[in-house]
């Protein structure tokens, strides 16, 4: 039993180092996006294809509520106290883990601007004059589109999308 404990144990840290190099290198991060995380996500889109909910959120609920009827019954009990919060701590990590393979490393690769070798532009181009509305906020190469998108008027009075 305490060698299957400690190859679980082994296996967690070995996943945790390797979750908290890749918040770290954005390299690693990009390496595991681009080459684990698409087999990854093709065995989750499959499985969770199968009901019509969310899966994620029901496995983090339930562990929300397995962990806290755990800790009820290890107040309750009394006996053994600290070796079950060690298993508490444990499944926390254990779902830390899960979340970051799963989606978070995700958030920790190249920005839009270094993806695509651009540089953004620390000074306005030549002509560029302020829009008059709000709306106008976004700037593809010289011209500014609006939220109807089918014109570059600077002066463009389309109203925003209600969201």
């Amino acid at each position: 039993m305490d060698k299957k404990i400690n190859i679980r144990l082994l296996i967690l840290t070995v996943l945790l180092l390797f979750v908290w190099t890749a918040m770290l290198m954005v390299d690693v991060s990009e390496w595991y996006a681009l080459s684990v995380y698409p087999s990854i996500y093709r065995m989750l889109s499959r499985f969770s294809s199968l009901f019509p909910f969310s899966v994620g959120d029901c496995f983090i609920y339930g562990s929300i509520i397995g962990l806290i009827i755990y800790l009820t019954y290890t107040i309750v009990k009394g006996k053994g106290f600290w070796r079950r919060i060690r298993r508490i701590i444990e499944n926390l990590a254990w779902v830390y883990v899960w979340f970051y393979m799963a989606w978070g490393l995700n958030y920790f690769r190249h920005d839009f601007y270094t993806e695509k070798y651009w540089h953004p532009s620390s000074s306005l181009p030549l002509g560029f004059r302020p829009m008059k509305n709000s709306a106008c906020l976004f700037s593809i190469s010289s011209k500014a589109r609006c939220w109807c998108h089918t014109c570059t008027n600077l002066s463009c009075s389309a109203p925003p999308p209600s969201y």
